[in-house]
């Protein structure tokens, strides 16, 4: 891997943080839930997902075939904006009952829960998690372009 490669890898991950900072905001303002505890908690969940979404469709979609293109960047923007909803919500369900106060259920049932609420996810939060996501892998295929020329 070349250096140019490693940088995009470091702006990948300032922009996952930048997303998360923006999660973490919209979290923290939303009125507590009816139990009273905080959306924050939903924070190490939406961090990771897109951490691990974004660095392995970035690998997948824009390192790996060659020359970075802008397309393939925003694809894989929109990608993991998308998909990080139902890897946040399969965490917290089957995961999240170790660490947080979250209602034990059995792995098919917390699937299925998982997917239900990540469909509510897309449809309440996706209209900005999506373009955040494009616009990150948008402005790092500019600096790993231009770190090429």
């Amino acid at each position: 891997m070349d250096g140019s490669a490693k940088w995009s890898g470091v702006m990948a991950a300032v922009c996952t943080l930048a997303a998360a900072a923006v999660a973490l905001v919209l979290l923290a303002v939303l009125p507590p839930e009816p139990t009273g505890s905080s959306h924050l908690m939903y924070g190490p969940q939406a961090v990771v997902a897109g951490g691990v979404l974004g660095g392995a469709f970035w690998w997948a979609l824009v390192e790996r075939p060659g020359r970075p293109t802008t397309g393939r960047a925003i694809l894989a923007g929109f990608l993991v904006g998308l998909l990080a909803h139902p890897l946040m919500w399969a965490w917290y369900f089957v995961v999240g009952p170790l660490y947080l106060p979250v209602e034990r259920m059995g792995p098919a049932v917390a699937a299925g829960t998982a997917l239900k609420v990540s469909v509510a996810s897309v449809l309440f939060f996706g209209w900005l998690t999506v373009p955040v996501a494009v616009v990150c892998g948008w402005v790092v295929v500019r600096f790993r372009r231009r770190a090429l020329e």
